[in-house]
C-alpha cells in the first residue's frame, strides 16, 4: 500500500506561551459519545514545570473535555510531563498518579482525585440513581424524571462549595439538611456538563468525603459521610452455555474481592460498579472485533517540516496510529528539539526506513515494539 503525504503547516504553541485570551473563552464541552471518543484520541504535548491546574485547563481548552480536579490534589504542584501519541484519558490517568491520585469518569466529566475517592465515585452515583426507583424512598415517577434531568453546572473562581451545593439543590427544587458539614473553602472555576442531580452533587460532595441520601420523597437531601466501603448489589445472569456454579467459580478466581452467591439461576453480587462491569465481561464476553488495518506498509514521502509534525501524523489512525515514547528531559539535556525542521525524501520505504531518515539528523535512534516506537538519544 502506497502512502503519499502532503505536509501542511501546523501551529505549535509552547507550554507557557498560550494566549491568555483563549483561556478566558468558554470551550464548547463535549458530551456523550463525542466526549468518550475524545478521551481515546491520541495527542502530543510537552509541559515543563507547569502546575496541575494549568495543564488540565489547557487540555480542556484544546480538546473540549470537562476535567474536575479534586481540591485535595495540590493544584500548584508543578509537573514536567510529555505525551506523544498517547490517548488523552491515559495521559490524564498518568498525570493523576503522579499527583498521588487516579481518575474516574462520571457522566461527561473526568474526575482527578485521591485514589480512595476516585475508586468510590461511580458506585456512589450508581447508588443514588438506583435509589430514585427504590419503592422504599417513595419517589414518584414524575419526581424521578425531574431528578434525572441533565443540566450543565458551572461555577466561578472563589465560589464557596457550600453555596455550590445550595445552588445545585435549588436547581432541582431540593432542600438540604446538613450543609454545616461543609467547611468554609474557596474553589477554582469548573464545569460539569450535562450531569444529573446525583452526578453533580456526588462530584462536588466527594471532595469533602461526603455523599447524600434522598429524603422527603425526593424533595430533599441529607448530607452524610461516605462509608468506608461503598458497594451496590446487582443480579447477573450467566450465558446459557455456562452454569451458575461454573460462573461463580470463575468469579471467585478472577474477582476475589467481589461478594457473590447463586440464586435462582442468577448471580447476586455486591461490589463496586467497576467490579460489576468486570463480572459482566466475564459472564458475557464480547467477541473481539478484528484489529483495524495497521496503516501503510510502505511510504512514499517528500518531507520538509518540524519533526514533531511527522510524529503527530503517524499517530493518527489513518497513518498507522503509531505511539511514540521518549524521555523529554533526556532529549532536552542532549540538545535535541523535536520542533527542529527536517528534510528528507523516501520512496516505497517501510516504517523503519522512514523513521531512520527522519530521526538520524536529530541524533535519535529508535526501537519498535508492535505499534509503539521508543526514541533514544544516539550514543557517542
Amino acid at each position: 500500500m502506497d502512502f503519499v503525504a502532503s505536509v501542511f503547516c501546523w501551529l505549535v504553541v509552547a507550554a507557557g506561551q498560550v494566549d491568555q485570551r483563549l483561556e478566558s473563552q468558554a470551550a464548547p464541552l463535549l458530551v456523550d459519545k463525542p466526549f468518550h471518543q475524545a478521551l481515546d484520541q491520541p495527542f502530543a504535548a510537552t509541559w515543563k514545570n507547569i502546575d496541575l491546574r494549568t495543564i488540565t485547563g489547557r487540555i480542556t481548552s484544546a480538546r473540549h473535555i470537562a476535567i474536575l480536579v479534586d481540591r485535595r490534589l495540590d493544584p500548584s504542584r508543578t509537573h514536567s510531563v510529555a505525551a506523544s501519541g498517547e490517548a488523552v484519558g491515559a495521559f490524564l490517568e498518568r498525570l493523576a498518579e503522579e499527583s498521588g491520585g487516579r481518575t474516574s469518569t462520571a457522566s461527561n466529566t473526568i474526575y482527578l482525585g485521591p485514589q480512595a475517592a476516585a475508586a468510590k465515585l461511580r458506585t456512589l452515583v450508581a447508588l443514588r440513581q438506583s435509589e430514585l426507583i427504590d419503592p422504599n424512598y417513595g419517589i414518584s415517577k414524575v419526581r424521578q424524571r425531574e431528578l434525572a434531568r441533565t443540566t450543565t453546572f458551572v461555577w466561578a473562581d472563589l465560589d464557596r462549595p457550600v453555596d455550590l451545593v445550595d445552588r445545585l439543590a435549588k436547581g432541582y427544587q431540593l432542600h438540604v439538611e446538613g450543609l454545616n458539614c461543609i467547611p468554609h473553602d474557596l474553589w477554582a472555576a469548573a464545569a460539569l456538563p450535562e450531569a444529573t442531580a446525583a452526578e453533580a452533587l456526588s462530584m462536588v460532595l466527594i471532595q469533602w468525603d461526603l455523599t447524600f441520601e434522598w429524603i422527603d420523597q425526593g424533595r430533599g437531601i441529607q448530607l452524610a459521610p461516605i462509608p468506608e466501603r461503598v458497594v451496590i448489589e446487582r443480579r447477573h445472569r450467566p450465558s446459557q452455555r455456562v452454569s451458575v456454579a461454573a460462573a461463580l467459580k470463575l468469579c471467585r478466581e478472577e474477582l476475589p474481592d467481589l461478594k457473590a452467591r447463586g440464586m435462582g439461576g442468577e448471580i447476586v453480587a455486591r461490589g463496586t460498579l467497576e467490579q460489576h462491569e468486570a463480572l459482566e465481561r466475564l459472564l458475557r464476553p464480547v467477541a473481539v472485533a478484528p484489529r483495524p488495518a495497521p496503516g501503510p506498509t510502505v511510504f512514499t514521502l517528500r518531507f520538509k517540516a518540524p519533526a514533531n509534525s511527522l510524529l503527530r501524523k503517524l499517530s493518527e489512525p489513518a497513518f498507522g496510529q503509531w505511539r511514540f515514547e521518549y524521555d523529554a528531559i533526556a532529549l532536552r539535556d542532549a540538545g535535541i528539539d523535536l520542533e527542529q525542521r527536517i528534510s528528507f525524501e523516501i520512496k516505497d520505504a517501510p516504517i523503519d526506513q522512514l523513521l531512520k531518515a527522519a530521526l538520524d539528523p536529530l541524533g535519535l535512534t529508535f526501537e519498535i515494539d508492535d505499534r509503539t516506537v521508543r526514541l533514544h538519544v544516539q550514543k557517542p
